[in-house]
């Protein structure tokens, strides 16, 4: 029985079975206006999205009149490039491929840990296939919360409607931390709907497909 298991593991390793590995993200496009393409690895390239998860090593060529906008998670750094540039992305920070033209540089402050904390955001599954659900499910549902617990929600709601009147029309930063911070006090049923908003308001969009599955 031992040897079948590990064999089975062996096996799983080996053809990098889908639905059981996690990549770590280096950062996510939180503003977008104009085209811009990702190339990863040997992929075909692909227009990218708000919400796109970049990898180290990813290559985004910014067409000319358009500004993207990276949010490094983990650290806090948040670079607005315009194009053309072509960048490479690297773990802590993107770099311009001419080393000439450089970004507007600012942080996410004190949304920071909501955001570095997210396995949502974060991390996403390499597995293939997406299929939206088409409505809430029995295992999509919200932990209890204390009075504790309450207070804390409402506050992430308060600083989120006032994250909204501060954005720039079309950043989704806001948002981002909204999904996260709800992810940290366990609010799943929440999270969904907001990410179902988000898809209304947008459109087909892959990257928060992939999220909603992964809740």
């Amino acid at each position: 029985m031992k040897s079948f298991i590990t064999l089975a593991i062996t096996l799983i390793s080996l053809l990098g079975i889908t639905g059981l590995s996690w990549a770590q993200g280096a950062c996510m496009v939180s503003g977008l206006e104009g085209q811009a393409t990702v190339f990863h690895d040997k992929d075909q390239p692909r227009s990218i999205n708000k919400f796109k998860k970049l990898w180290p090593g990813d290559q985004l060529e910014i067409s000319k009149e358009t500004t993207v906008q990276l949010d490094f998670l983990a650290f806090g750094r948040v670079e607005t490039w315009k194009g053309p540039v072509r960048i490479v992305i690297e773990e802590k920070d993107g770099r311009a491929q001419n080393d000439a033209q450089q970004p507007t540089i600012t942080n996410t402050g004190n949304l920071t840990p909501d955001l570095k904390n997210s396995t949502l955001l974060n991390q996403q599954n390499i597995a293939g296939q997406i299929s939206v659900r088409g409505a809430l499910t029995p295992q999509i549902a919200n932990s209890p919360l204390d009075q504790q617990g309450q207070k804390e929600l409402e506050r992430i709601q308060n600083m989120y409607n006032s994250l909204l009147q501060k954005n720039v029309k079309g950043n989704v930063t806001a948002d981002m931390y909204y999904l996260a911070a709800l992810e940290g006090l366990g609010q799943k049923e929440l999270m969904a709907r907001h990410i179902y908003k988000l898809l209304s308001l947008y459109g087909s969009n892959v990257e928060l497909e992939e999220m909603l599955n992964a809740l």
